[in-house]
């Protein structure tokens, strides 16, 4: 890779951005050669590939980082042996190597005590995986529970590209696309309102964030995951991501690295009322039912928006 320019003086970020470029080998891996699909206790859906890029994910971590809490997603409930065989016919055919006890590694969380955690989703938008859409795999380091690093890597981002999104605290954010020279990246300047492009969930069709989108009639909307929803905003290709949530159900690993992200890229991340998110181990402290996630000119017209018409809930 060719680095321009760019503060990459921390290990810590070149091992996210490398470690996340490889898991989506792992999940590009299952999608040509098949993969099994499991149900939780919540009826979300689990693949194999969300499995096999964790258990490849901690391994790196527990390497490079013995001292450090890692906090991950997915446990070792569905790791039977046929399933650890799938696995590793995977890590044999792209010759990753040392990774021993798969049903223990999975579910390692290094030094719970450690100021130091690594929150992990080895496939955000596993709906959208399994149908053959967009995913990311995302990484994130906190330090005393703020975040200081962050990787995203998204496969046929836009249609082009592997895209791997990084950022560094203080240091800015950046993009490779396919391994090519880092670029500084930025959201967008528009202020307009009523001309902006709109970045959604799926599941967000029923939610106050289409009572929203009613409101000030937007007519571009883009239907993604949150990760990548990002990734939108802080490349500048889109305006403003909402997302309804769960207060109980709001998980570090899910918003971390993309929270990091836009801000390195100047954006601005706060719930529906304005303020900023806060993480406490595996949880995403959100203080009401969403997330506004723009560019920043936009942002405060949108909360006020939220608050007139009482859907900021």
């Amino acid at each position: 890779m060719e680095i321009k320019s760019v503060p990459m003086n921390i290990k810590e970020l070149k091992f996210a951005t490398k470690v996340v470029r490889n898991a989506t080998k792992i999940t590009e891996w299952f999608r040509e050669n098949g993969f099994k699909t499991f149900r939780k206790k919540d009826q979300s859906p689990v693949t194999v590939a969300d499995l096999a890029a964790q258990i490849y994910i901690i391994s790196e971590l527990k390497k490079h980082f013995p001292r450090d809490q890692i906090i991950a997603e997915e446990d070792a409930t569905f790791l039977d042996e046929p399933t650890i065989s799938l696995i590793n016919d995977c890590f044999g055919s792209l010759k990753i190597k040392g990774i021993d006890n798969l049903s223990k590694l999975i579910t390692h969380t290094g030094s719970n005590h450690s100021i130091r955690q690594w929150t992990t989703d080895p496939i955000d938008g596993t709906v959208s995986y399994i149908s053959g859409s967009f995913y990311s795999v995302g990484l994130s380091l906190l330090y005393h529970s703020k975040v200081k690093v962050s990787a995203i890597a998204v496969p046929n981002y836009d249609a082009k590209a592997l895209a791997v999104f990084s950022a560094l605290e203080n240091k800015g954010a950046y993009v490779s696309y396919n391994e090519d020279h880092l670029e500084r990246i930025h959201v967008n300047t528009n202020n307009n309102l009523y001309n902006l492009i709109l970045v959604h969930n799926i599941n967000d069709n029923n939610t106050w964030v289409k009572k929203f989108a009613g409101i000030i009639k937007i007519k571009q909307r883009i239907e993604m995951d949150s990760m990548s929803a990002f990734c939108k905003i802080a490349d500048g290709s889109a305006d403003l991501f909402l997302k309804a949530i769960d207060k109980n159900l709001s998980y570090s690993w899910d918003f971390s690295p993309g929270d990091l992200l836009v801000k390195e890229a100047e954006g601005k991340v706060t719930d529906t009322v304005g303020n900023s998110l806060e993480f406490d181990n595996f949880k995403c402290l959100c203080g009401s039912g969403g997330i506004v996630v723009s560019n920043r000119y936009l942002h405060e017209k949108i909360i006020k928006i939220l608050k007139n018409n009482s859907i900021s809930t």
